[in-house]
């Protein structure tokens, strides 16, 4: 194989899943109406995220990913300043386009 290989999940038809990897991205529909979906682990996940300290937060009211270092975990909402477990904050991501 030449190159990173990237991780893909295969969900078949009957709702049944595996991993398959590859060099170069499959069709996201196969044949049998099977379904590849890329591979992203939590760790990388967590890592595109551009966590910020929550000193710097904005408080005008506007919806933001919180990281709670309590229950080590992202919850959504505003930053008001009064919970001493979050620690850092983040932008909402922007939804899909709907056509």
């Amino acid at each position: 194989m030449i190159g990173p290989a990237r991780v893909w999940v295969v969900v078949n038809s009957k709702g049944r899943a595996f991993a398959m990897a590859t060099t170069e991205p499959p069709n996201h529909v196969f044949q049998h109406g099977e379904r590849a979906i890329p591979y992203v682990s939590a760790a990388a996940s967590a890592a595109a995220i551009d966590w910020r300290p929550i000193a710097d937060a904005p408080q005008d009211g506007r919806r933001l990913i919180l990281w709670d270092s309590v229950s080590k975990r992202p919850v959504f909402g505003s930053w008001r300043g009064d919970n001493l477990a979050i620690t850092h904050y983040a932008a909402e991501p922007a939804g899909p386009e709907v056509a």
